[in-house]
């Protein structure tokens, strides 16, 4: 009855049926929500789109639904934010398909010149396992800030290409621009892959220049960082100037002092973790290793 509706463009009609569904909200399924969603998008009635589509959890299908169906409508942009908010949806539900079929979609509307589309494109392929494309987007930008830079390293990064995003950060550097504590934290995650303790140290110092040290995420990475390039005395200053740790900071720390065999210590600093916070499965492998390296 709603598709007929819409085929129609019967509008008084399609209302009444929302009406009675909307009297009956156990009647909304995805493929009733889907099938109306598209209806007030053709009509340009985008404010009920609205109320409905935060009435039910979109699928798959949603998306597609409603591209096809602004793309058939006269003068209907589909603005910057919301083209964002569908590509990080893409990205939270892990579809390739979905994602390259809203990626062509921006191609053909003319997107694909905004800077923060791309971003949001640069940080869905990496999730889905295709750098490779999400490379392809980064060289095709005439422009590029920040955000760009990072999503790209942490992509890297993401997908065990250590070497990739310190060549990247490299580049960015060059280019003159300012890296945030995302930026700091994926490379010293490639850091510590690589074995790279001076490059480490120095965006160490970076970090206390720029202010971004109090960012626990950068904090704990330059533990990790440390850990594995057996400078444990230091990831043991950095983790004692830590305020507020979290059970990241601990299990980064606990993990360090067993790679670098002190594994009285790592049970010691696993007491205290236990006074104020759960440990994650993470920190339990590590304990565990600790306490079979000392027969425990």
């Amino acid at each position: 009855m709603v598709r007929l509706c819409e085929w129609k463009r019967a509008f008084e009609e399609g209302s009444k049926v929302y009406c009675f569904i909307s009297n009956s909200r156990n009647l909304l399924s995805l493929r009733l929500g889907n099938a109306l969603l598209s209806m007030f998008v053709r009509f340009g009635k985008l404010g009920d789109a609205w109320m409905l589509w935060v009435g039910f959890k979109p699928d798959v299908y949603t998306f597609p639904c409603v591209l096809r169906t602004c793309g058939a409508v006269p003068n209907l942009e589909t603005d910057l934010m919301t083209m964002m908010s569908v590509i990080s949806a893409c990205e939270s539900l892990g579809d390739e398909r979905l994602g390259r079929e809203i990626h062509g979609y921006v191609i053909v509307t003319g997107m694909s010149d905004d800077v923060s589309v791309c971003n949001s494109l640069i940080q869905m392929y990496p999730s889905l396992g295709r750098w490779e494309t999400a490379e392809k987007v980064f060289d095709r930008m005439e422009w590029r800030d920040v955000v760009s830079w990072t999503a790209m390293i942490s992509g890297y990064e993401n997908n065990v290409l250590p070497d990739k995003a310190v060549d990247t950060y490299r580049t960015m550097e060059l280019q003159g621009f300012m890296p945030d504590e995302i930026t700091v934290a994926s490379v010293l995650s490639a850091c510590a892959c690589l074995g790279k303790l001076d490059m480490g140290i120095k965006l160490h110092e970076l970090a206390k220049r720029a202010g971004l040290i109090s960012y626990i995420i950068v904090a704990n990475m330059l533990i990790d960082m440390y850990s594995k390039c057996k400078c444990i005395d230091k990831a043991l200053e950095v983790f004692h100037n830590i305020p507020d740790k979290d059970v990241i900071s601990w299990t980064a720390i606990i993990l360090g002092l067993r790679l670098n065999n002190r594994c009285f210590e790592a049970l010691i600093f696993f007491r205290q973790m236990k006074v104020g916070l759960k440990p994650n499965s993470v920190t339990l492998v590590s304990v565990l290793s600790a306490c079979a390296r000392i027969g425990g």
